[in-house]
């Protein structure tokens, strides 16, 4: 019999992120070079900025980009404004983000022990 392995099992969990009005925003945990691409360049703006003015609005356009991905909802920068109208969470958002983007990349390739299966889901585990 051939050994299978469900790379299903290796698959992040979605980020849930709950703004303080309850508003649950759900992030895939994998993006493409693409948009993270994107991304970075809007980041690199912000280090670029000379004005907080500016700063804020590259912040607005970055959390418009990353709520974005919550293919639920419609993202607009007036929903930005709406939900992250405190500057603290404003420049949270693309660090916890990076954060957790960083986490599953450094983990998608995990070891799995030879012929060792969770038993409550018959899926590899993973070490």
């Amino acid at each position: 019999m051939s050994k299978i392995i469900d790379l299903a099992a290796f698959q992040p969990e979605p980020l849930e992120i709950k703004f303080p009005n309850g508003n649950v925003y759900t992030l895939p945990a994998t993006i493409s070079v693409e948009y993270m691409t994107k991304l970075m360049a809007l980041q690199e703006k912000v280090k670029k900025v000379k004005s907080d003015i500016e700063n804020i609005n590259i912040l607005q356009q970055i959390a418009v980009e990353i709520l974005s991905l919550d293919k639920t909802k419609t993202v607009t920068i007036e929903t930005v404004k709406s939900e992250l109208d405190d500057i603290k969470l404003l420049s949270m958002l693309p660090k916890i983000f990076h954060d957790y983007i960083n986490e599953n990349a450094n983990n998608a390739m995990p070891v799995v022990s030879s012929g060792e299966e969770n038993p409550n889901t018959n899926t590899p585990v993973v070490k």
